[in-house]
């Protein structure tokens, strides 16, 4: 196991997202992915910080951040390890005013239904293509952030692992 990996491994049992019961069972695979994750995880916020100021300059009230396996390290559906080889970013913005400018019964707030971020979304999705292979794509699905409300955030995201980005 690599100096790194170990060090992985003693931050994420401090921050308590790895169990390290069951890290020991997985053993030293699971601490190379944790050193994985934690790496593309500082890329990622190397990636997304610079445009946090514009988004809140854009909305004041906004948050910003990202959810998922890429936030926890633990892939919701099989409560595996985060995949670095095949992984997404799911991002949001929180802001109750962007909330605001969709109709009510809209269910997926898409920013780049908003024309001054599909700029933003457009180069962080670039920026990630670029400097991320395990980066996900599909087509017809590109990067984008989910805007929640508050209320939406505190019940919906909140309780399942998320990274706030300053």
């Amino acid at each position: 196991m690599t100096a790194a990996a170990k060090e992985a491994i003693e931050n994420a049992k401090a921050r308590g997202i790895i169990d390290p019961d069951e890290l020991s069972r997985i053993g030293s695979a699971a601490a190379d992915a944790v050193a994985s994750w934690q790496k593309i995880v500082s890329q990622v916020n190397n990636i997304m910080s610079p445009y946090v100021a514009n988004i809140k300059r854009l909305s004041p009230d906004a948050k910003v951040g990202y959810r998922g396996s890429l936030a926890t390290g633990i892939k919701h559906s099989t409560q595996g390890p985060f995949d670095p080889t095949d992984f997404d970013v799911d991002a949001f913005i929180v802001s109750d005013s962007l909330a605001a400018r969709f109709d009510s019964n809209v269910f997926f707030r898409d920013a780049r239904n908003l024309p001054e971020f599909k700029l933003i979304a457009d180069d962080l999705e670039e920026a990630f293509i670029n400097s991320l292979s395990g980066y996900r794509t599909e087509l017809g699905k590109p990067f984008t952030f989910r805007i929640w409300t508050e209320a939406e955030y505190l019940s919906k995201v909140v309780p399942y692992g998320y990274k706030l980005l300053e």
